[in-house]
């Protein structure tokens, strides 16, 4: 893969993307919602849930491309739970 772009998109057609974009989804909904009522501990499981995904994926399936959406998932809810704790840190210091 030296000069080789790995296209990130899921292939409809292909079973284990559609399943895993299925839990990628229950596992975003959820962490969402934990965020939203600012229960950190488990935003930090479905974190750990969605890293766990990316290790089990590769294992699992041997598909690249469906593990670069993994990887890329769970880089985004670890970057978005960040920003949570930085602007939670943000309003506790306004008040």
């Amino acid at each position: 893969m030296d000069n080789e772009k790995l296209e990130c998109r899921f292939e409809l057609s292909d079973q284990n993307h559609m399943k895993i974009r299925r839990i990628m989804t229950d596992i975003h909904g959820n962490f969402y919602r934990c965020l939203h009522q600012d229960n950190l501990i488990s935003a930090y499981r479905y974190t750990g849930m969605a890293s766990a995904l990316v290790r089990t994926c590769l294992i699992l399936t041997g598909d690249l491309q469906l593990y670069e959406l993994c990887d890329l998932f769970s880089q985004v809810l670890e970057q978005y739970l960040e920003l949570h704790k930085y602007r939670d840190g943000c309003r506790k210091v306004g008040e």
